[in-house]
C-alpha cells in the first residue's frame, strides 16, 4: 500500500472530530475557555519549512514543537486570506513582533501605514527590499482538521504557495466540491524565486471525497468554528518571511 492510499484509508477510519456534533465542541470550548475569543495562535500551528525544506514541523502530544512529516491530511474546515506588513525585516528583529500594519479582508489596513491596501504603497510589487515581492505580506490561513484532535491546526500559507492553493480551490469549486467537503493532503516541494531564493512551496491535492454524513458534519463544524476564531492578523513574522 503507498503511503497516500494509507493517509486515505487511515482517514476514511474517521475524523475524530467528525464523530460528534458542532453544538458540542462549541459547548466544550466554552465551559474551558469562558468568554475568551480563540485565536489561531492557540490551536497547534503546522510550519512550513525556511530555505527550501520539503518536511513539515507537526506538532504532536508526545512533541509540542514539531515532529518532521512528509505531509499532513485533513479536512479544511475554515481559510482567510490576509496581509500583514512589519516595518523592521525578519533578520533585524528576530521575529516575535505583531504586524505594524494589518488587513483582515485584504482591502482596508489597520496600524501603521493603514487605509487602503489597493494604493498602499507597501502592497505593490517590487516594494519587498530582498525581492521583487511585496513588503506588505499576503497569506492565506487553513484550519485543518486532522484525524486526532477536535480542533483543527493552523497552517500560514505563504506569499509563494498561493497561487497553488488557490488553483486547488479552484479546482474543487469547479467540481462542485467546497473544500470541507474532501481530504486534503499537503506536502511541499523546492521552489526558487526570481531574485534566486530557495523556498519552500506548499503543494495541496485531495485524497478523497468525504461520504454524505461525513459531509454533512464537515460542514456544520466548518460553520462553526468560524465565529470562534478572533479575525486578528493569524500569522507569525517568521512564517512569511522568504
Amino acid at each position: 500500500m503507498s503511503k497516500t492510499e494509507a493517509l486515505s484509508t487511515t482517514t476514511k477510519g474517521g475524523i475524530l472530530a467528525l464523530r460528534g456534533d458542532a453544538a458540542t465542541l462549541v459547548q466544550t470550548v466554552r465551559e474551558n475557555v469562558g468568554n475568551e475569543t480563540l485565536s489561531s495562535f492557540d490551536l497547534d500551528r503546522i510550519k512550513v519549512p525556511a530555505g527550501g525544506g520539503t518536511f513539515w514541523s507537526v506538532p504532536t502530544m508526545e512533541n509540542p514543537d514539531g515532529e518532521p512529516q512528509k505531509s499532513v491530511a485533513g479536512v479544511i474546515v475554515y481559510t482567510t486570506v490576509q496581509r500583514a506588513y512589519w516595518s523592521t525585516s525578519f533578520e533585524a528583529s528576530g521575529g516575535g513582533t505583531p504586524p505594524d500594519c494589518f488587513s483582515t479582508d485584504t482591502l482596508i489596513g489597520v496600524g501603521t501605514p493603514g487605509g487602503a491596501c489597493a494604493h498602499c504603497p507597501f502592497a505593490q510589487f517590487g516594494s519587498d527590499a530582498k525581492s521583487n515581492g511585496q513588503a506588505c505580506k499576503m497569506f492565506r490561513t487553513v484550519f485543518l482538521l486532522r484525524e486526532s484532535g477536535a480542533l483543527p491546526a493552523v497552517i500560514a500559507v505563504p506569499p509563494g504557495s498561493l497561487k497553488n492553493l488557490k488553483r486547488y480551490l479552484l479546482s474543487l469549486a469547479s467540481n462542485g466540491l467546497p473544500y470541507w467537503a474532501v481530504v486534503t493532503e499537503f506536502a511541499l516541494a523546492q521552489a526558487k524565486s526570481q531574485s534566486g531564493i530557495t523556498y519552500s512551496q506548499v503543494s495541496p491535492k485531495m485524497l478523497r471525497r468525504l461520504d454524505e454524513d461525513e459531509a454533512a458534519k464537515a460542514r456544520a463544524y466548518s460553520e462553526t468554528i468560524r465565529p470562534l476564531v478572533a479575525e486578528v492578523p493569524m500569522v507569525e513574522h517568521a512564517e512569511v518571511a522568504a
